[in-house]
């Protein structure tokens, strides 16, 4: 039996054996009394923790971040699970709570700084450390994910076809197209698979999905054109489009769809802090940004940027 809560002083004892325990394991340099009093945490900071079985597996704090002389943004620190929990990835559960905790509670930012001596794979801020940080602040009025799949739509032409790049509740935008229908609307036709969050499941129910595995979904949807514009160097067009006629049971999958690709790319994130170094890692990683149909990317560097870059600018902004 396990659950996920935030902190107060009735876990007081469990947290302070945890504590014992964490120190033997190696991590008595991050609970230092100096770094970590459990007798007087900050009262707008919050700490998570994990508890299976009525004992502390892991502890998270959502600290705010005086380090950086930014106390609007959370810094996610003091990270530790027991060695006997470590197949429960704690640290990503929790952090899904801390997110949403930090958003409700008006903070501009949450991140997580990684160690990352010897990652040649990882681009790192001086010597060691690389940071991963997600903004807070949503100013879309639909959040939308990426999608990369293709879409017909029929005019007096004839059929055309494109790819729907991302995609949200409330319209997508569209590339790839060689005709853009003259009367502004029209009816698309496209597939949308139902991707399985990742962290509900084993590691090896994970590594042993394929896309084939995935139930897909045959939408339509009556689109309007909002904008148009073509890519330097391409002959093709890309069109920003809003849903003026859609059935609400494809619109909740859609927002179901867009909610569980976002926690997707915040698992794959999460990876990272594990150790790219290690190649059961990297194997996962690499596996979860194929079930998320992205395109290849080869370098670790560049794959944590463009999950980044999809979770600020598809999602948050």
């Amino acid at each position: 039996m396990e659950k996920i809560v935030q902190y107060n002083p009735a876990y007081k004892i469990l947290v302070e054996e945890f504590l014992a325990q964490a120190k033997e394991e190696g991590s008595a340099g991050t609970y230092t009394q100096k770094k970590f009093d459990i007798n007087n945490l900050d009262k707008q900071s919050s700490l998570w923790i994990a508890i299976v079985d009525d004992e502390v597996a892991s502890i998270s704090y959502a600290e705010r971040s005086f380090i950086t002389g930014t106390p609007e943004s959370i810094r996610k620190c003091r990270y530790h699970i027991l060695k006997k929990h470590r197949h429960g990835r704690y640290g990503f559960k929790m952090m899904k709570h801390q997110i949403a905790w930090a958003k409700a509670n008006g903070f501009k930012h949450y991140y997580w700084t990684h160690d990352v001596k010897g990652w040649r794979e990882v681009s790192a801020i001086g010597d060691c450390l690389s940071v991963t940080m997600i903004p807070l602040k949503l100013r879309r009025k639909h959040l939308r994910a990426p999608l990369y799949t293709s879409f017909l739509f029929k005019d007096e032409l004839g059929v055309h076809k494109g790819l729907v790049e991302n995609i949200s509740e409330g319209g997508a935008f569209l590339s790839h197209i060689d005709h853009v229908p003259s009367s502004g609307t029209f009816k698309m036709f496209f597939d949308m698979p139902e991707i399985p969050d990742f962290s509900n499941l084993p590691i090896s129910d994970v590594l042993a999905l394929g896309t084939e595995n995935f139930k897909h979904h045959i939408f339509v949807g009556e689109m309007e054109v909002k904008r148009e514009f073509s890519r330097p160097g391409e002959p093709f067009k890309c069109l920003g489009v809003e849903f003026f006629s859609l059935d609400n049971d494809i619109q909740q999958k859609i927002k179901s769809y867009v909610s569980i690709y976002a926690s997707n790319i915040v698992f794959t994130l999460s990876l990272f802090e594990q150790g790219v170094h290690r190649l059961e890692v990297k194997n996962l990683i690499y596996k979860a940004v194929r079930l998320l149909n992205y395109p290849k990317i080869d370098n670790l560097s560049d794959l944590r940027q463009k999950l980044l870059h999809d979770y600020q600018s598809l999602e948050s902004l």
